[in-house]
């Protein structure tokens, strides 16, 4: 990795605590709106252009790859960043 300066450093924690809070909010909010939990159905229904229905467990299978691939690599990135000491 490139030496960066602590103000670099500060401003990439900065924009990824942002982007971590925004991806987080946004899959919760995919996840209340179209995904079923503890037998309860989503609040709402997708359907194909052929009229087909989008199962519930579709959504919950992309909202968890969602998180393992784009939310994981951001908090591993600033828990680095966190456990960075200055020399």
């Amino acid at each position: 990795m490139a030496k960066k300066t602590v103000q670099e450093i500060i401003e990439r924690y900065n924009e990824l605590e942002l982007e971590i809070t925004a991806l987080s909010e946004g899959l919760g909010l995919l996840e209340q709106e179209f995904c079923s939990r503890d037998n309860i159905q989503p609040k709402s229904i997708v359907v194909t252009e052929e009229g087909r229905r989008v199962p519930a467990e579709v959504f919950n299978v992309l909202i968890s790859e969602l998180r393992i691939k784009m939310l994981k690599p951001l908090e591993e990135e600033l828990n680095i960043i966190k456990e960075m000491t200055v020399k």
